[in-house]
């Protein structure tokens, strides 16, 4: 469940952080080089700066391709009548898209639905059959702990909160959208369980089935 941990905003951090550390060892090695006394200790700079480096940029190439990079997850764009962000128009959803109004912590699990014309991949039926199943068991308790489960046919929606109203269109067919008052949208991509719904919705919303 680590890849499901949906603060990508520390990947910037961590990338900033490897770069500011390998130019640090590397401007200390280089002058320590040139004095033979302490060659061998510029040269350890040098090399544990590249090293460090390389590793950071190797293990995130990694993650990249075998998908695992949190940070990858969408990232919503709110736009309202004090708000608006050049993204709005990247996002434009058709007119027929529906609309939902959020009071209280709601998950809106989406499934893109399949073009009667177009083709259909494979496992698309056995992924729509889990997706409605888990759905299904994790609904009672979701509603126990106080969270609104809504299941959604469409590839986007509106989210509106009081004044304010988010415009999300998925990029991948099936996933959820978890979102409260006060608190930045989260989107989770894939199939979830129903236990991996429970402690997606514990983790987010801060609640448990032991709080109603």
């Amino acid at each position: 469940m680590c890849s499901k941990v949906a603060y990508g905003y520390a990947a910037g951090y961590n990338f900033g952080a490897a770069q500011v550390l390998g130019g640090f060892l590397g401007v200390c090695g280089f002058p320590v080089m040139l004095y033979w006394r302490t060659r061998w200790l510029g040269a350890g700079f040098l090399c544990a700066g590249l090293l460090s480096y390389a590793a950071f940029s190797g293990g995130v190439s990694m993650l990249f391709k075998l998908d695992r990079a949190a940070w990858k997850h969408e990232r919503p764009v709110t736009f309202g009548p004090a708000t608006y962000t050049p993204d709005q128009d990247q996002i434009a959803l058709p007119q027929d898209s529906p609309t939902y109004n959020v009071a209280s912590p709601t998950i809106l699990a989406f499934f893109t639905p399949v073009s009667a014309s177009g083709p259909k991949e494979a496992g698309t039926d056995e992924a729509l059959a889990d997706f409605e199943f888990y759905g299904q068991q994790a609904l009672k308790p979701l509603a126990k702990m106080g969270v609104d489960y809504k299941e959604i046919r469409a590839s986007g929606f509106m989210v509106k909160i009081a004044d304010a109203a988010t415009s999300f269109r998925a990029t991948k067919g099936v996933g959820y959208y978890l979102v409260a008052p006060g608190k930045k949208a989260r989107v989770e991509y894939g199939v979830m369980t129903d236990s991996d719904l429970l402690q997606t919705a514990h983790n987010y919303f801060g609640v448990n089935d032991n709080q109603h």
